[in-house]
């Protein structure tokens, strides 16, 4: 008989779910990305809500807990929590936009290939992410779990969110000091079978990359732009990185969520 592991994890403060309910006929799913929290979504919810939408940002399964719990999930795992969580939202309100950030992002354009979303904005997204050793990671994973990663607290960052004083610190220890091979596998797999199905998206698509973004770079303008069939915008912010939903860049995350407001209001 087998057995089940019931085992559970404690879910960082910084990591609970964000949602914001005042009846409005009309919602925005808000998605993290890889190795993140809702945390991350915190300015951008709050913005949403102001602007007169209802917002609901989960916690995606593995995320906001430990890497034990992280490197036992992956895309199958997140592809149907967000699913779910969709129709939930889509029995209940008129109107469903979906807003993503890098990981969040391409979850954010697979379930617009699959389901009528009403509109679509992204973040940094992961698509078009090219980098040597890519090819390598499906082979890694097979023997190597993950490989210690540099990663320091940068006081530039300022925090939106609900939190304890030592989650990022936590959380650097357990996620970001690290690189998950068999996590990243599993997502590099959704990006190129996303990449393959762009023309199945009938929402109207808004993009914002940062400039300044070395992690997944700019390559997804291009793939976006020949590969969808539906409206899209892309907007590049200068001087920002990767982060965009709370860059430290002056200015970058503000802009981008006028943009996103605008976008959802058409």
């Amino acid at each position: 008989m087998k057995v089940i592991d019931k085992k559970t994890w404690k879910i960082r403060r910084c990591a609970n779910p964000i949602d914001y309910q005042a009846g409005h006929s009309r919602v925005v799913l808000c998605i993290h990305g890889f190795t993140g929290y809702p945390g991350e979504m915190a300015y951008p919810a709050k913005r949403l809500s102001v602007a007169g939408w209802d917002v609901r940002v989960p916690r995606i399964t593995g995320h906001g807990t430990c890497g034990e719990d992280f490197c036992r999930t992956g895309v199958p795992d997140w592809r149907r929590q967000i699913t779910d969580e969709w129709m939930n939202l889509s029995s209940r309100y008129n109107e469903v936009g979906v807003l993503g950030h890098s990981m969040g992002g391409l979850l954010s354009l697979d379930l617009a290939i699959n389901y009528p979303v009403s509109g679509i904005a992204v973040m940094a997204p992961a698509i078009g992410f090219r980098k040597p050793g890519l090819s390598f990671l499906k082979l890694i994973s097979l023997f190597v779990e993950r490989r210690p990663f540099l990663w320091e607290p940068d006081p530039a960052y300022s925090f939106f969110d609900d939190r304890d004083d030592d989650d990022d610190e936590y959380l650097g220890s357990e996620y970001w000091s690290w690189t998950w091979f068999k996590p990243l596998v599993s997502l590099m797999k959704l990006q190129s079978e996303t990449e393959r199905r762009l023309k199945g998206i009938s929402a109207p698509v808004l993009a914002i990359f940062g400039e300044n973004d070395t992690i997944i770079g700019n390559n997804g303008r291009e793939v976006l732009e020949s590969g969808l069939n539906s409206a899209f915008k892309g907007i590049e912010l200068p001087g920002c990185g990767h982060y965009i939903p709370y860059d430290p860049n002056p200015g970058s995350k503000e802009a981008a969520m006028d943009a996103v407001i605008e976008w959802f209001e058409r």
